[in-house]
């Protein structure tokens, strides 16, 4: 699926839920706002971590080095769920003193405490979704990561709208939101772990197309030599 294409439906999933958001008032706004911006702790994090990944898999993937790619991929994996452990503590015990970093206003602190620890339950599935996506589209397949990343953002206008029209009111929103951020980063995850079963453990050849594009050119091996023969001849008594 191209990016544009990706990109365009989730902002407007995206406008959607903030529509949503606002039928509770500005303040609702702010809170989503400001705990955007602290989530961005993790996300952002993720994303440097599957892009790294990507190109770590991509390069080891055509040179058939397999074996690189598990110890790779396990290393991330495991320093990305220790940070993402370290967010979701901080989001679950310290969210009314974030959210006063940047709005000290005691309501809006009570709602930012309740968004980043409704919100704190999904940070590492975050990670794990920034594995497996970057992981996906190193080994040439970017369709698993980006169907599932569609699919979780449209069913989440649905859900959200039916647990804020609940009892839990504001904070369905939220539970809305973190839940289908968790099954989206465990879809990719588990849709990676699967993939991966089929794959090689060991180090391999390199695929036939890369190997026959490293193969040189016979005319221009004989236009080199036949070049490099006259340019000697020059220097012949």
């Amino acid at each position: 699926m191209p990016v544009s294409i990706e990109n365009l439906l989730f902002a407007f999933f995206t406008m959607v839920v903030a529509r949503q958001i606002a039928v509770y008032g500005a303040d609702a706004i702010t809170v989503y706002r400001v705990g955007s911006q602290a989530e961005s702790l993790c996300w952002l994090i993720c994303l440097g971590f599957s892009s790294g990944i990507t190109a770590f898999v991509g390069q080891n993937f055509g040179a058939g080095k397999w074996s690189r790619i598990w110890k790779g991929v396990r290393l991330g994996l495991v320093v990305i769920v220790i940070w993402g452990v370290l967010v979701t503590a901080l989001f679950a015990t310290s969210g009314r003193w974030l959210t006063g970093l940047f709005v000290p206003e005691d309501g809006i602190m009570a709602m930012g405490r309740d968004y980043l620890l409704i919100l704190s339950t999904c940070q590492i599935a975050f990670c794990l979704e920034s594995v497996g996506a970057g992981a996906f589209r190193g080994l040439g397949r970017t369709l698993p990561p980006s169907a599932t990343n569609v699919f979780w953002n449209m069913v989440r206008v649905p859900i959200v709208h039916v647990l804020s029209a609940s009892s839990l009111g504001l904070n369905g929103v939220w539970v809305g939101i973190a839940f289908t951020a968790t099954m989206r980063g465990l879809c990719v995850f588990v849709w990676f772990l699967l993939d991966a079963r089929r794959r090689p453990k060991t180090d391999q050849e390199p695929p036939i197309s890369i190997r026959l594009s490293e193969t040189p050119d016979p005319v221009a091996v004989a236009e080199a030599e036949n070049k490099s023969t006259a340019q000697s001849a020059r220097f012949l008594p």
